[in-house]
């Protein structure tokens, strides 16, 4: 750079002195020095001269750094003496020039006053929380939990919408969300609905598996997996009766009979034993998945039918193919009957009377005359015990047998038969129901209106035995056999693995407890 910086001053020496030899003429200067204007003088740079350029290159606002914005704007800021009116009508009349007419307008406005910038503000930074939409699966989440009708919903979204808020998806993307859920094969009488349990099994088993693919990605050498099920089945009378006529016209076929059969899945696993997915809430019915539902009457004949149809079906049943990313993974089924109440397992186990245990045999007799439970006439009936123990029955026959005893606490008799003793016991059964209303507000043993059931039920059961120092005074029953029964009740409600000679030590105390 010094060396073009030479010539230009030589350059410059030279026509100064030509300038001034003809008296700073311009005409005599043309004409005398023509000759010397009509050579071109150039001006070569070398590598050598930019290689010598010393410092930073210089770096418009657009490319600069933000540290090399942050220092052009404050010298900016600094030569207008920091005058934010003035900066910014500056900026307001180049975006003009630029057209750049939106951001001319908000500039405009943000400095009409400090209230209406503040306002601008607010609205920028809440609109950085936008509403998430719903997927159509959580619409129809919110539909089925709220219990909402199709107007409803309709209305429901109609308000969000004119609110500015379109989080909720049409309801046609529900319908075909709700058809994603139904399985193939339904079939559709005017007597009964049923689906072929597998083609009900392979579609619970393909939600099931495409909601936990997460988790299978991350199993190796996944091959196998066992989806254990619980099935069974239960009938309902008292059901309202229709005026309607039915084409077989059967006494059997009458709407004020219902009969369903069901299954629940319970967990899948995998041939290691490792847990894929278990259900937290098999009680729920929103996991109850309904295989046949049919309008006729609860008898022992056509409990039997149903099982061996059942039975006939699960002997059948062929494994289903799922393929994950290249893998194909094999479905097994496993079914376990335990969805029967009480009834029904007298009718499977062959358990003539009601009184007796369905599991031993045993009647009322034999449990108060032989004192020991380890004897050879309780020992389990062979079978039996794979149709397991229904938590929920367990509590409410609990609950009714501590105020069935509470009753002949003072007449010390079971049989109540002649008409003194009936009379007391039903004094005392009063006296007993009332202090349940009025200490914990609940009605026991109490027919229901509509004639299905009485008001002992599972959350009738779970307050009163919440409080055992009230639900003693009041049944005068000992509290340290109802602490007994508390246990015994939460143990088998629980979902972790038990002791079995733990379980069995207690239980056994238990009865000791009973007898003194």
């Amino acid at each position: 750079m010094a060396s073009i910086k030479k010539k230009i001053n030589n350059f410059c020496a030279t026509a100064t002195q030509k300038w001034n030899k003809n008296q700073r003429c311009a005409k005599r200067f043309e004409n005398n020095e023509s000759l010397w204007l009509s050579n071109v003088t150039e001006f070569k740079i070398s590598e050598s001269d930019i290689a010598n350029k010393r410092g930073r290159p210089h770096v418009g606002y657009s490319e600069g750094s933000a540290r090399q914005k942050r220092k052009l704007a404050s010298e900016v800021s600094s030569v207008q003496g920091h005058d934010t009116k003035l900066l910014v009508h500056a900026a307001s009349i180049s975006t003009y020039a630029s057209k750049a007419n939106d951001l001319n307008f908000v500039l405009k406005e943000a400095a009409s006053s400090p209230s209406r910038a503040t306002k601008m503000r607010k609205t920028l930074t809440s609109n950085d929380k936008k509403p998430l939409p719903l997927s159509p699966e959580e619409a129809l989440l919110f539909l089925i939990e709220n219990n909402l009708t199709k107007q409803q919903y309709i209305n429901i979204r109609a308000m969000s919408k004119s609110r500015n808020c379109d989080i909720y998806p049409h309801y046609q993307k529900i319908q075909e969300c709700k058809l994603q859920c139904r399985p193939d094969g339904l079939s559709v009488t005017e007597s009964s609905a049923q689906i072929p349990l597998q083609s009900l099994v392979n579609h619970t088993a393909t939600r099931i598996l495409s909601y936990q693919e997460e988790v299978l990605m991350q199993i190796e050498e996944l091959n196998d997996v066992r989806l254990v099920l619980s099935y069974g089945f239960d009938g309902s009378t008292g059901q309202s009766s229709l005026k309607q006529i039915f084409s077989s016209n059967t006494p059997e076929s009458l709407d004020n009979s219902l009969f369903v059969t069901s299954i629940i899945p319970l967990k899948l696993i995998t041939s290691h034993h490792e847990t894929v997915w278990i259900n937290r809430t098999p009680q729920s019915v929103r996991f109850c998945r309904p295989l046949k539902i049919e309008f006729i009457k609860e008898t022992k004949e056509h409990i039997l039918k149903e099982k061996n149809n059942l039975d006939m079906q699960i002997k059948n049943l062929e494994p289903l193919e799922y393929f994950l990313n290249g893998r194909k993974i094999s479905v097994k089924y496993e079914f376990i009957m335990t969805l029967i109440d009480g009834k029904v397992l007298n009718v499977l186990t062959e358990t003539k009377s009601s009184q007796s245990c369905p599991i031993c045999s045993g009647n009322p007799k034999q449990f108060l005359s032989i004192k020991d439970l380890s004897s050879l006439v309780f020992q389990p009936k062979p079978n039996s015990l794979k149709y397991g123990i229904s938590p929920l029955h367990a509590w409410i026959r609990c609950l009714e047998f501590v105020l069935n005893l509470s009753y002949r606490l003072h007449i010390k008799k079971w049989q109540i038969r002649n008409a003194e003793d009936k009379l007391l016991m039903q004094q005392r059964k009063s006296e007993i129901q009332q202090q349940f209303w009025e200490k914990m507000g609940l009605h026991v043993h109490k027919p229901k209106s509509n004639g299905s059931g009485s008001t002992n039920d599972g959350n009738t059961t779970r307050k009163a035995f919440s409080n055992l120092e009230l639900f003693a005074s009041i049944t005068n029953v000992n509290i340290e056999f109802l602490k007994h029964l508390q246990v015994i009740l939460i143990a088998i409600s629980c979902n972790f693995e038990l002791s079995v000679e733990n379980l069995k030590s207690f239980c056994y105390r238990t009865a000791e407890i009973y007898f003194e």
